[in-house]
């Protein structure tokens, strides 16, 4: 897979699409964010995969290239040491590859297009983003992808107090630092079973040549597979994209809210689960996170979650089977109800709309110069 695989073929690759999940997002307030971030991650997958078949087919050798020392395998290499890595690599013939080299071009793989700062970076982004426009959809009921992507590019979002013309209450300074550490377990957790599917799959090819599997016969194996796993990163990179926009843009929304607002759940979308069919249309009363004795039923709260949550009504026991009683099940959250959840809100009254006549002043400017 090159790096500008067409988007059909990276649908090929990944054999079916039967919980939709390359759909655009039905939501024109994110769905062209949700795009370019998960097109900027299937271009890492694709160049670190077009380089690993470069490794293993033989095509980096460099014969002329100068002997060098490899760098210690650790986490976190420096340039310096990512560039000995490549160098070192570079010497060596197919042949002479053991399987430390092969751990080693793995790492240096990973650690060149994965790497932990600029992933952070872009945790920060989308996340920022995506919860500045769960705000603006408080104040507008409809946009164009064109104006979506003006603000998703104009606005400073950040956790600062005043950025931009843009200011934070505490509630959403707040949501901002705590779905930007969710979305970071997911990605970086992410990379991390990148890595360790792609070193188990080269140990069993190497395992296969050592046992007498007949090299050619080994290749192929390990180009199938890798054409599978690479299918499946591309998947678990979009359902992050998908999760955690939709989930940042309904807490943007719902912090928008003056407290006593009236919300409505909407999840009218294809593949949507028989729970989010069954919320539809359920309506709610925005209170404060801080507010005591909240009744999940009939409210709804920025942080909101199904955290610890189950869909199984019946759970295990030393006594057997028995029911979850109403604070282990699914409720209506602020975000999203599961991965690939496409659920998000309007307000339907009750308070007045949107909650900053100032940020509504900044994005009318930016939209009537765009």
């Amino acid at each position: 897979m090159c790096i500008h695989t067409p988007p059909e073929d990276l649908l090929k690759a990944d054999r079916f699409d039967n919980d939709g999940v390359w759909r655009p997002h039905e939501s024109p307030f994110i769905r062209a964010l949700i795009e370019r971030w998960t097109s900027k991650g299937l271009e890492r997958f694709g160049s670190l995969q077009m380089e690993l078949m470069m490794w293993v087919n033989g095509s980096r050798y460099r014969a002329d290239a100068p002997e060098t020392v490899p760098p210690e395998m650790h986490s976190r290499w420096s340039k310096s040491e990512l560039l000995a890595a490549k160098r070192y690599l570079e010497t060596l013939p197919p042949d002479k590859f053991d399987l430390y080299d092969w751990m080693l071009s793995v790492e240096y793989l990973v650690q060149r297009y994965l790497p932990s700062d600029v992933l952070i970076d872009e945790v920060d982004w989308l996340v920022s983003k995506s919860q500045m426009m769960g705000r603006v959809s408080s104040h507008m009921e409809k946009i164009s992808e064109v104006a979506a992507a003006a603000l998703v590019a104009e606005v400073a979002y950040h956790s600062g107090a005043h950025q931009g013309g843009i200011q934070l209450k505490r509630v959403q300074k707040e949501a901002l630092k705590f779905g930007t550490a969710k979305c970071a377990e997911h990605v970086t957790g992410m990379r991390d079973s990148v890595r360790s599917k792609l070193r188990t799959s080269i140990i069993q090819w190497q395992e296969d040549e050592f046992l007498g599997t007949p090299s050619a016969a080994a290749k192929s194996s390990l180009q199938t597979k890798l054409f599978d796993q690479f299918g499946t990163f591309n998947r678990d990179w979009r359902r992050i994209a998908l999760t955690e926009s939709t989930e940042n843009f309904n807490n943007g929304f719902i912090s928008a809210q003056p407290v006593g607002s009236r919300v409505r759940r909407l999840e009218m979308y294809d593949g949507a689960c028989d729970f989010c069919r069954s919320i539809d249309g359920r309506e709610f009363t925005v209170v404060s996170p801080a507010a005591a004795d909240k009744d999940g039923e009939t409210e709804i709260w920025v942080g909101k979650s199904n955290i610890g949550r189950s869909s199984a009504k019946r759970k295990k026991s030393p006594l057997g089977m028995v029911d979850r009683t109403p604070d282990e099940l699914w409720w209506v959250p602020a975000g999203t109800v599961h991965p690939h959840c496409r659920g998000t809100f309007i307000n339907i009254g009750g308070a007045k709309r949107g909650d900053d006549p100032d940020f509504a002043k900044v994005i009318k400017e930016i939209l009537r110069k765009k």
